[in-house]
């Protein structure tokens, strides 16, 4: 599998390929690199079309390179290998809602973990700003009553608020029970520059920090 990781010029996306690809945030079930949506879900759903669909994936494809799933919300095809998603496309192109995949080499480099890492930070690949302004995102750790990491945090949010100007927190709570899944939005270029003391300082509590690169 790890030799197959390295050869992105085989998993990314022809943007001709169709009209509505979405990059993917991550490789599914640690194993497809593809996600197709189509309609339905597990109770309403053409019988015919899901039967087709099966039949031809069974017919197309190894065995083990293609999941189709169903779920309250929705139906999907999940393959490994590019060259059957094509050809499922091409079949089933009329009903096809969305495709997730990787975009481009960064964007492969990124779900994969191969490329160029710096301090906990990942490229995000989105269409759009967090906020509609903000092109960073710092995650923090869920603290609560009694952990040691409590103050630390406090303490964090005390620096961005000195020393950010461009910044938003998901929520402004805090108390001395606890903190649960808060956030930080901010300007990548300004936050850049304190990297280096939050990985000295608050290494702990920091989960991780993503970038957005705009697609």
């Amino acid at each position: 599998m790890r030799n197959m990781l390295s050869q992105s010029k085989d998993f990314v996306l022809d943007s001709g390929v169709h009209e509505k690809i979405v990059p993917s945030d991550k490789i599914y079930y640690d194993y497809y690199f593809f996600r197709v949506d189509m309609p339905g879900n597990d109770v309403f759903y053409d019988v015919k079309l899901i039967n087709d669909i099966h039949n031809w994936l069974y017919d197309n494809c190894d065995y083990g390179s293609f999941k189709p799933k169903f779920s309250s919300k929705n139906f999907r095809v999940y393959f490994t290998k590019r060259c059957d998603l094509y050809k499922f496309i091409e079949v089933y192109r009329q009903f096809v809602i969305q495709i997730i995949g990787p975009v481009s080499d960064a964007h492969f480099d990124a779900i994969t973990n191969q490329g160029p890492t710096k301090y906990k930070i990942n490229s995000k690949f989105r269409q759009n700003l967090y906020y509609g302004k903000y092109d960073a995102k710092v995650s923090i750790l869920n603290v609560r009553s009694g952990d040691s990491d409590l103050n630390a945090v406090k303490n964090f949010v005390e620096y961005v608020d000195n020393n950010l100007e461009t910044k938003q927190w998901y929520s402004n709570f805090i108390s001395n029970y606890s903190y649960f899944n808060n956030y930080l939005y901010c300007d990548q270029k300004e936050l850049d520059v304190h990297v280096p003391f939050l990985k000295l300082c608050y290494d702990d509590i920091i989960e991780k920090i993503e970038y957005i690169e705009k697609i």
